[in-house]
């Protein structure tokens, strides 16, 4: 190996060897000072995390709360003759307080369904299945109609719900029972 360049200069190799020492430390540095701002990152990320699962957990213990009665409580409450009029008249003023204006709304009821529950009660109780589906434009307005049924003076019981996410709004159905008792 030469010792000099073509001008007479005398080569030196060390800084070569200087300038990798130096990369590769500054490599090091960086891996760790990314690996630091990571951590923090992480930290501040579960931190949020925790505090998330404390409020929804809050809102579980509220709702929690909440005192429904059992059926065999409030069957005196509840209607002595079967009334789709009267349903079909309370489905649509939930509608209306939802603000839902749904173009495909269908309800279809059964009369004499079987009874949701699995408790003995009165042989003179009798439920209506009252199944409803629409597309709603705002999926929000879904939990608003649940609210206004739930408003009601009628007693209903959800049983089953099922929303399927549109590009332009959801396609939303529900099963829901009514009650009355079977006048002798």
């Amino acid at each position: 190996m030469r010792e000099r360049n073509v001008f007479g200069k005398k080569l030196n190799r060390v800084s070569f060897v200087i300038i990798l020492v130096v990369l590769f430390l500054v490599l090091i540095g960086a891996r760790y000072g990314m690996l630091a701002i990571l951590q923090t990152r992480l930290s501040a990320l579960e931190a949020e995390r925790e505090d998330l699962e404390r409020r929804i957990e809050a809102v579980v213990a509220a709702s929690e709360s909440i005192a429904y009665h059992e059926i065999a409580d409030i069957v005196d409450e509840l209607p002595d003759a079967y009334d789709q009029l009267g349903i079909a008249a309370d489905l649509a003023a939930a509608r209306g307080i939802a603000g839902i204006v749904a173009p495909d709304y269908v309800e279809t009821f059964e009369d004499d369904a079987v009874m949701p529950f699995e408790d003995d009660l009165s042989d003179d109780l009798r439920a209506v299945r009252i199944t409803v589906s629409m597309t709603v434009d705002d999926a929000d307005r879904i939990l608003a109609y649940l609210e206004a049924v739930e408003g009601l003076d009628r007693i209903f019981h959800v049983e089953s719900a099922s929303v399927d996410m549109l590009s332009d709004g959801a396609y939303v159905s529900f099963r829901l029972y009514a009650f009355y008792l079977e006048a002798e």
